[in-house]
């Protein structure tokens, strides 16, 4: 089963969220509200560099290491992908569910949990 469905059968509804950041996701009260994003290629791209950029520097946050664990959390199947394209979350520009699924899980994979650990102390959680 997908980790959409699941989340949205205990509950959970997802909500378009305002913010200046597309990493600001906030939880609260059984609504889960994440900025929309346009995803597409270059996104992707910028994504996949940013990570790199996050795991060679020794200051950086790994913000946005986290966000693309988080998001590949919730978009593991193409269903997925049209399940927070139809709250507005996502934005398919030119690319189908399948490849945003796709894209997630493959840079998903360079992702190791100490990576998150080392962004919650940087920022003192």
């Amino acid at each position: 089963m997908n980790n959409n469905v699941i989340l949205r059968t205990s509950d959970i509804q997802f909500w378009p969220r305002r913010a200046n950041r597309f990493t600001d996701i906030n939880f609260k009260a059984g609504v889960l509200e994440i900025p929309p994003v346009t995803i597409n290629d270059h996104f992707i791209a910028i994504l996949t560099n940013c990570m790199a950029f996050e795991h060679c520097s020794v200051r950086s946050s790994k913000d946005l290491t986290a966000y693309v664990s988080f998001m590949s959390s919730l978009i593991r199947h193409p269903t997925d992908a049209e399940s927070l394209c139809s709250n507005g979350i996502v934005s398919a520009f030119s690319n189908n569910d399948k490849t945003i699924a796709d894209s997630f899980h493959l840079i998903s994979r360079y992702i190791s949990n100490i990576d998150i650990q080392d962004s919650l102390s940087f920022w003192g959680h």
